[in-house]
């Protein structure tokens, strides 16, 4: 997986790198500095892991690639804010991997272990490194800046959504949800503990398709969503304060999305999918 991320950034946008001696968009590694000549980062869905996102950010200088096995939320497709620590595990905010590989001598230098802290501002990336090689060599670095993106993804819909606060991240699973229809339009109970009113414009018999934001206003503007769930170690029910859902329908079978944040202190960001039927109580 590192090596063919390392392949597929041939042709990515150049970066225009300050002096080396400014410390920008540099690594050091094997006790040498290096200027970073391209920059991307790989989405692969849930090639490891149903409870979490895969990317691999990925970094050329000169002489090498050097790329990093990262994992993201279920519901992200990109890097986000935040500190990734070195893990076994494929959970979100873990860095499980990486190497430097040398395309000149086929040579590979494996990453022992590394600290990445990513910041975001729009689109613009500023990225800190910390660690070490397998041959106990330091690695650091520093990039700000774009990232290439690619979408190496099966398109894949996973049934279950993710709570997230901080590097605390819950994944709860979508198993039989139901649909039933009240005076505002219609409620989707996706688990016991996660419900979404919907009112749809016009008439309907079932939940039609559409993009449904959030809202918490009484009564509900027509075409808007009002989510209410429960949240382990949280008192009293739970409400959110932005996002949407989007329903997409072919026949009985439905494709839902979403990505709300909550009004919990502190707050939380919930993200997830189903696809399949919601049959009508």
């Amino acid at each position: 997986m590192l090596l063919l991320a390392a392949l597929m950034m041939v042709g990515c946008d150049k970066v225009e790198n300050e002096p080396e001696n400014a410390k920008k968009n540099y690594l050091e590694y094997a006790n040498k500095s290096r200027s970073i000549t391209e920059a991307g980062q790989i989405f692969y869905g849930h090639y490891y892991s149903t409870n979490s996102n895969n990317i691999t950010l990925v970094f050329a200088t000169e002489e090498h690639y050097v790329a990093f096995e990262m994992f993201v939320p279920n519901g992200d497709t990109k890097l986000l804010e935040g500190v990734y620590q070195p893990s076994s595990n494929y959970q979100a905010f873990a860095v499980t991997g990486g190497g430097v590989f040398d395309y000149d001598d086929n040579e590979v230098y494996s990453v022992k272990t590394v600290v990445i802290t990513v910041k975001l501002e729009g689109n613009v990336y500023t990225i800190d490194i910390e660690g070490k090689l397998d041959n106990n060599t330091n690695l650091k670095g520093n990039y700000t800046g774009q990232l290439k993106w690619f979408d190496e993804s099966e398109d894949e819909v996973g049934n279950y959504y993710t709570i997230t606060e901080g590097s605390n991240v819950q994944t709860i699973a979508i198993t039989s949800p139901q649909q039933m229809g009240n005076a505002n339009g219609f409620i989707v109970s996706f688990t016991n503990s996660f419900m979404v009113n919907f009112r749809p414009s016009g008439t309907a018999t079932t939940l039609p398709a559409g993009s449904y934001p959030n809202t918490n206003a009484t009564p509900m503007p027509i075409g808007s969503s009002h989510v209410s769930m429960n949240i382990s170690g949280v008192s009293g029910t739970v409400n959110s304060t932005s996002g949407s859902f989007n329903v997409q329908k072919s026949g009985s079978n439905y494709t839902v999305t979403f990505n709300f944040t909550t009004n919990t202190t502190p707050v939380r960001t919930v993200t997830g999918s189903y696809s399949g039927t919601i049959p009508l109580l």
